[in-house]
């Protein structure tokens, strides 16, 4: 393998690893062909794996962290549903790789209000943080309408946006000043 400089966190193939067998005693060897050569005979393996890809590098040239917005989540994972992409949450689950348990907690978001749903919507997708999540919004979903949209404008509220972004979160409080005034 090459002598470049790489990060440690990213996924390795098995034909970037270099393998070293060497037995205990110190003395480099390559595996014997049969079972009978090793036996008694104890082996260390020692798997070198480099990374191809580059680490993100802090100065801004890489592209920065971004986080999906758990309602445009829901609704593709619906969509996959509806469409015979999956026959059920739980192949859904296996072809995403996660616990059929989140299938089921991103997909209840759906049962918010129509206009929390709008509001978190409004943030765009992906999200440049952790404004809005699953985690966040769970515990609002079997709320009344009413309650829901004052929690809602609380976390929009408290997770003031950067300047910068949409400005997504004054969809809620604008529509709250509209029907005071």
């Amino acid at each position: 393998m090459g002598g470049r400089s790489q990060s440690r966190d990213a996924p390795i193939s098995w034909e970037q690893a270099e393998v070293k067998t060497t037995r205990t005693s110190g003395s480099t060897s390559r595996a014997a062909s049969s079972p009978d050569r090793t036996k008694g005979k104890t082996f260390r393996a020692v798997f070198e794996l480099r990374n191809t890809r580059q680490k993100h590098d802090l100065e801004g040239r890489g592209s920065p962290k971004s986080y999906r917005n758990p309602i445009f989540l829901a609704w593709e994972w619906q969509q996959a549903l509806e469409h015979g992409h999956s026959p059920s949450r739980a192949a859904l689950a296996r072809k995403l790789d996660v616990s059929r348990a989140r299938v089921t907690q991103v997909l209840r978001l759906l049962r918010l209000d129509q206009e929390v749903i709008d509001a978190v919507a409004a943030l765009g997708d992906p999200l440049s943080s952790r404004i809005v999540t699953e985690r966040r919004l769970r515990p609002i979903v079997d709320r009344q309408p009413k309650e829901q949209k004052m929690q809602i404008d609380a976390l929009l509220r408290t997770r003031a946006l950067p300047s910068g972004d949409s400005g997504g979160g004054h969809a809620i409080r604008q529509k709250k000043v509209s029907k005071q005034g």
